[in-house]
């Protein structure tokens, strides 16, 4: 990536693209590590553009198909789908200048060449866009930042919903259709769309209150005072909706009062439920959220050992647990398959598995387009090996409560289903799988109690 010093958002916004497109970086690694040289709201700006372009991908490139006939060199389809993405998206009112400020990109990265077939691609786009607001789906209708919000073509780009439901909400809501196809046979229609719609963002950000040192009342008197509004969330120890440019700026960071996390991530610990003076494992523990969550319930007393296969990883468990003054908790470094597993024997144990992601798509946007069926059925197997090893370090009478942040029932309750079947003396206590939007991230969670 060239320097960024003088770089507009929107050209910083297209080498991010491009970097990302040209390798195996994650968008959001990229765009941490340049966190630092652009102020907060630029920040905001940088991150809704780029993860807009890769979460509505298949609707953008639906879209600009309808209006290019010739081959396409990459990082021009990249500047395409930027400019594409403002218009589609973004504010109706200021679609012109997206279109000019996008073609000034081109000037600025060195490709005067790609502005007139820029400009002429980005203003047939502009003047296929209506500002009416229809109220049912078609094949010229999609939906902008939420379902609730449908914008209207004058030609239809999309399949029929009525004849090809399945094929209209995976173009319009930009997700991969085979993925589609799986939840179609799973879920009504009603219960697709929320999951798509919930898809659409990043979802709300959710704080996890660490009532050990703060109440939920005082710290949301803490936020307003500084100027930061959040709400109570479904359980006790959530807080939604926070209103901020950076969550490390907000009061009690620094000092552990609250962490980040999704109010379904939150009951994995919960549901394991550990006490103080217990020794607990925490499998495939990075970034450390959970860790820090096993550390309060258990009023920070006790061992906790902090498994994960990925050094740089577990620096971030290091990292946040030190922030969150959890003396109580040892990282240690397991390798691929399982090996270099910790003796223990614990307590407890809560496997926080490796997954498709299936359930915090909103989250991780390059997710969708990087998998497939076939690392379900992979993962699967990784699922199941690592529950296998880490029962035979759980003491008699101990629990294990298995977490994913996926959907498919390959992955949670066959994963499940199996287990038990080579381990009579274990019993399922409870499982749930969580719908996405339901009022937060999907994911599956079961609690395995060991009845020796």
């Amino acid at each position: 990536m060239t320097s960024h010093h003088t770089q507009t958002v929107r050209e910083q916004a297209y080498h991010v693209l491009v970097e990302a497109s040209n390798s195996d970086e994650y968008a959001e690694t990229l765009i941490e590590n340049i966190a630092s040289e652009r102020e907060a709201r630029d920040l905001i700006r940088l991150r809704y553009l780029v993860t807009t372009v890769i979460r509505r991908k298949l609707t953008i490139e639906t879209v600009l198909n309808q209006f290019i006939n010739r081959t396409i060199e990459p990082d021009l389809w990249v500047l395409l789908k930027l400019g594409a993405a403002q218009i589609l998206f973004g504010a109706s009112d200021h679609r012109h200048a997206d279109v000019n400020e996008t073609v000034e990109v081109a000037r600025r990265v060195g490709k005067p060449h790609w502005c007139k077939f820029l400009n002429g691609v980005l203003r047939n786009i502009d003047r296929n866009c209506t500002n009416e607001s229809p109220s049912k789906f078609a094949s010229n209708v999609y939906p902008a930042q939420t379902g609730d919000e449908l914008r209207l073509l004058k030609r239809g780009h999309f399949p029929d919903p009525h004849k090809d439901f399945a094929g209209y909400v995976s173009v319009a809501f930009s997700l991969p259709r085979w993925l589609i196809d799986r939840w179609q046979n799973r879920f009504d229609q009603e219960q697709l769309l929320k999951i798509a719609n919930w898809f659409l963002s990043s979802s709300r950000m959710c704080l996890r209150v660490n009532l050990n040192k703060v109440s939920r009342e005082k710290l949301l008197t803490l936020f307003a005072e500084g100027d930061s509004q959040g709400r109570p969330g479904n359980i006790a120890t959530s807080i939604l909706d926070i209103e901020t440019n950076s969550v490390t700026q907000l009061p009690g960071w620094e000092t552990g009062l609250f962490s980040v996390q999704d109010v379904t991530a939150q009951q994995a610990a919960a549901t394991l439920n550990p006490q103080p003076g217990e020794t607990i494992l925490d499998l495939c523990a990075a970034p450390g959220t959970k860790t820090i969550h096993l550390a309060e319930l258990m009023n920070f007393e006790g061992s906790i050992i902090a498994a994960d296969v990925s050094e740089d990883r577990l620096s971030k468990v290091r990292e946040n647990t030190k922030r969150c003054d959890a003396k109580l908790v040892e990282t240690v470094q397991i390798g691929y398959e399982g090996n270099d597993f910790p003796a223990g024997p614990f307590d407890r144990i809560l496997i926080d598995a490796p997954c498709t992601n299936t359930g915090v798509l909103g989250k991780r946007v390059d997710a969708r387009w990087r998998i497939s069926p076939a690392d379900i059925q992979e993962l699967s197997q990784l699922q199941l090996r690592l529950l296998t090893q880490a029962a035979s370090h759980l003491k008699p009478g101990g629990r294990i409560v298995y977490s994913t942040c996926s959907l498919e029932p390959e992955e949670n309750e066959q994963v499940i289903e199996q287990f038990l079947k080579d381990h009579s003396h274990f019993e399922c206590s409870s499982q749930k799988l969580f719908l996405p939007g339901s009022p937060s991230d999907g994911g599956f969670q079961a609690l395995l109690v060991d009845q020796r």
